[in-house]
């Protein structure tokens, strides 16, 4: 179980600088570890103290190390998590992540449901998921479609891809031993509900905020409505 652990919680420390900062509990986010079924949820709130962290795992990943576990932010987004086996964690880890726009900064929250063996997350934006509590997969999105690939590799994009119902969904490209967010001249997928994409580079959507990488979306809502109807005028959205 340790390596696991470890193997988890190392790449979230990389992505997230999650000792990087003195929480100040601004954030209603109590510690909490829960489990239902095979699987197994966990709240943290970052060390800054302005993001709530809703980790989605499956109990028996310790077993071959061979998974991929979810990371819901209160701040609208998600990042996949896969692991590929026991190794160095530049070669047998990596991750996918998601944005989801508009952003209404509704307080995120979850329910078990076991008559239906679901985990519900009704995240803070207009996306809510639904995971099977026996596969701690995702199932279902409000709002969106999901396509879930059920092998574990290095070579199908995380194995998860979304489009939107309505709004946009800014999707970034697997990579291997690092987060997405952090290759600045990586070109992610804006999609909206029409299945049209524009890339657009992630230099143009993130701004580096400390020496150690971590980022941050340099835009509000607004300013990316505007951003995005001159950068990719063939979107269609409305916010």
């Amino acid at each position: 179980m340790g390596s696991i652990f470890f193997k988890w919680v190392s790449f979230l420390f990389l992505i997230f600088g999650l000792e990087s900062a003195k929480a100040d509990q601004s954030l209603e986010c109590p510690d909490r570890l829960e489990a239902k079924s095979l699987t197994q949820l966990q709240q943290s709130l970052s060390a800054d103290g302005q993001n709530c962290y809703l980790s989605i795992s499956h109990r028996n990943n310790y077993m071959n190390l061979i998974y991929r576990d979810y990371l819901m932010t209160s701040q609208g987004s998600l990042l996949a998590f896969l692991s590929f086996g026991d190794g160095p964690d530049n070669e047998t880890t990596g991750a996918k992540e998601f944005y989801f726009f508009p952003r209404h900064q509704k307080k995120q929250s979850y329910y078990w449901d076991l008559e239906l063996n679901q985990l519900v997350v009704k995240s803070s934006v207009n996306f809510d998921f639904i995971f099977d509590i026996n596969s701690s997969e995702i199932s279902s999105i409000s709002n969106a479609t999901v396509e879930i690939d059920p092998i574990i590799s290095k070579y199908n994009d995380g194995g998860i891809t979304m489009w939107p119902k309505s709004g946009l969904i800014y999707e970034l490209p697997f990579q291997l031993g690092k987060a997405p967010s952090s290759v600045m001249n990586l070109k992610g997928r804006f999609k909206d509900a029409h299945k049209t994409i524009c890339q657009v580079k992630v230099s143009e959507i993130f701004k580096k905020i400390t020496s150690d990488g971590d980022v941050a979306i340099r835009y509000s809502d607004s300013q990316l409505s505007r951003f995005l109807k001159t950068k990719c005028p063939q979107l269609i959205f409305n916010f």
